[in-house]
């Protein structure tokens, strides 16, 4: 079993790092936990893994009718851990808004660390390997009030969302963006757009495999679009550049956004915006 001791201390430390660090700033506020780092644009985060829940390998000496309890028993107590680490670490549940670290594993038990998601999963890359609980750390809690303090909202509540423009059910970060802003621009770049019908599948690359239908939400510097990628299973936003290229963030556009915001991430060929919202004019208003 994983001592969660050293984690949680590390989670304390981390918990005070606002904007998205660099990997020198996490592996120091990691201090002597070994853990392994990433570092990106929009997103840092850092695993800690448990493996001593044995290796699926061993079990095919079993006998056909002993091979299915066997292999069921050993998941069994790997989400019983899951769920022991997160009850020890003692940490309130994730907000709605609050990011989905891509675990790609089972349920993962989400907790909230200042501005950090704590999720702890089973996890198994393959008949071959252990398997493990991953105990993993990613920068994307309180995602609505540092954006509300990088940008503050119009004063007056902006106007009702016709959603059935939508081609698609929008995401609820966009339903919150557009309900607390409403229309406009956040650092002079990002332009927030309203629902708009999907964007088709397109062909692309070499072997003209057909990319995913989007949703447009949002403009930067005028000719760049930002999109939800509609079957991603959490928020994810693709940048259509003007010259036909495409470029996947892996993030949704309250994170980018914030991002943006601290200087932690840009977009190619654009100017680093500020902070700050400006609302869209009226109708009828220069």
């Amino acid at each position: 079993m994983i001592d969660v001791a050293p984690l949680r201390a590390a989670i304390d430390r981390v918990a005070l790092l606002l904007d998205p660090p660099d990997e020198t700033a996490l592996r120091a506020a990691l201090g002597e936990l070994s853990a392994t780092v990433m570092c990106e644009p929009a997103r840092a985060s850092f695993a800690v893994y448990s493996d001593s829940f044995g290796c699926r390998c061993d079990l095919f000496d079993l006998p056909d009718d002993e091979f299915e309890e066997a292999q069921r028993r050993l998941y069994a107590g790997a989400d019983e851990a899951a769920v022991s680490i997160a009850a020890a670490l003692d940490l309130p549940p994730a907000g709605p808004l609050d990011v989905v670290p891509h675990l790609g594993y089972g349920d993962a038990v989400r907790l909230r660390a200042g501005h950090w998601v704590v999720s702890v999963t089973v996890r198994a890359d393959g008949d071959d390997v252990p398997v493990f609980v991953e105990v993993c750390v990613e920068y994307g809690a309180g995602l609505g009030e540092r954006l509300l303090a990088w940008a503050p909202p119009p004063a007056s509540r902006p106007a009702p969302v016709d959603w059935s423009a939508a081609g698609a059910e929008p995401p609820a970060e966009y339903r919150w963006l557009l309900e607390h802003y409403g229309l406009g621009t956040f650092g002079s770049l990002v332009t927030l757009t309203a629902p708009a019908p999907l964007r088709p599948a397109s062909a692309r690359g070499f072997l003209r495999l057909d990319s995913d239908a989007t949703l447009p939400v949002a403009t930067a510097g005028g000719t760049t679009t930002l999109a939800y990628v509609v079957a991603s299973p959490t928020p994810s936003v693709r940048v259509h550049f003007p010259d036909g290229g495409d470029g996947d963030t892996d993030v949704g556009l309250l994170q980018f956004l914030v991002a943006l915001l601290c200087g932690n991430a840009t977009i190619p060929g654009l100017p680093s915006p500020t902070p700050g919202f400006t609302p869209a004019p009226a109708d009828g208003e220069p």
